[in-house]
C-alpha cells in the first residue's frame, strides 16, 4: 500500500528541519572562519585587518602582508601621536588626517617634507615608524644608488639605537641580510620580535588549492614562536607569507 499524501507532510517536514540545522551549522562555521580569516591575535587581542586598494587587497581573495601590517600602524599610531617620524611613505596612503614627519629620499606623495636619506636624520627622542622599508634600504631600488655605508642592518641599528620608541615591520624574504640579523641576534627589553606567518594549512603556498574558500584562507596570520617555520617562509606569490613586527617601548 502506498503513501497517501497526508503521510509525507511529516517526512517532507522533517528534510526541512534536518536541512535548516546543516544550513545553520555550516552558516555559524562559515562566520567564524571569516571572523578568523579578517582579524588576527595581536597581543592578546583581535584586531582587524586592514583592507584597501593600494597594495593591499580585500579579503575576498589573498592580500599582501600590509594588511598586518597597517592595522598594527594603526594602533601604534593611536598610542604614539607626539614627536613621529616614518622611515618610507607607506601610512599616508592609508590613513587620512597624519601630521607626522615622513622621510624618504624616492616617494612623492605630498606627505613627503624629508626627501633625504634615513641616514642623515637625527633619531633621538623620536617615536619612529617603518614599515615594509628598511628591507629596501641598500638594494639599489627605486632610483636610489647604492651606498655600502647604508644596509637595511645599519637602518635597523640606528633605528634601535636612537629611537624613544619604535615599530618596525618587514616581511621575511626579501632581504636576506636583514633576515639572518633577526634571526640570529637576541634582542632584550625594551625590544621585542615578534613572528607572524600565514596559516595556509600549516603549509606556504598549500592548501587553498582544495579549500571551499579558495584562497581567502591565506589572509589568516597567526603569531609564533617557531623560528624554524619562519625561516622557511619564503616570499610571494602575492606579498609575503610572514613578517618580522619589531617594537621599541
Amino acid at each position: 500500500m502506498g503513501l497517501k499524501r497526508n503521510d509525507l507532510i511529516p517526512v517532507s517536514c522533517g528534510v526541512v528541519v534536518v536541512l535548516s540545522a546543516l544550513l545553520y551549522v555550516y552558516s555559524a562555521y562559515v562566520d567564524h572562519r571569516m571572523i578568523q580569516i579578517d582579524s588576527f591575535i595581536y597581543k592578546g587581542k583581535r584586531v582587524k585587518l586592514i583592507e584597501s586598494s593600494y597594495n593591499c587587497g580585500f579579503r575576498h581573495r589573498r592580500m599582501t602582508e600590509r594588511c598586518l601590517e597597517m592595522a598594527i600602524a594603526k594602533i601604534w599610531l593611536e598610542k604614539n601621536k607626539e614627536d613621529v617620524i616614518e622611515i618610507g611613505a607607506v601610512s599616508p596612503y592609508y590613513f587620512q588626517n597624519l601630521t607626522h614627519d615622513v622621510c624618504d629620499p624616492a616617494d612623492k606623495h605630498e606627505r613627503v617634507n624629508l626627501k633625504t636619506s634615513m641616514f642623515n636624520l637625527d633619531l633621538k627622542d623620536k617615536n619612529v615608524l617603518s614599515i615594509s622599508t628598511i628591507e629596501h634600504i641598500g638594494m639599489g631600488e627605486y632610483g636610489i644608488p647604492i651606498n655600502k655605508n647604508e644596509s637595511a642592518v645599519s637602518a635597523l641599528k640606528k633605528i634601535l639605537r636612537e629611537s624613544r620608541k619604535c615599530l618596525i615591520t618587514f616581511p621575511v624574504g626579501r632581504n636576506k641580510e636583514l633576515d639572518l640579523y633577526v634571526f640570529e641576534n637576541t634582542f632584550s627589553k625594551p625590544v621585542t620580535v615578534s613572528f607572524f606567518v600565514r596559516k595556509l594549512n600549516n603549509s606556504f603556498f598549500e592548501g587553498a588549492r582544495d579549500n571551499p574558500f579558495k584562497g581567502i584562507e591565506d589572509n589568516l596570520f597567526m603569531e609564533t614562536k617557531d623560528i624554524n617555520l619562519v625561516k622557511r617562509a619564503t616570499y610571494g606569490p602575492v606579498g609575503a607569507n610572514a613578517v618580522v613586527v619589531i617594537e621599541k617601548e
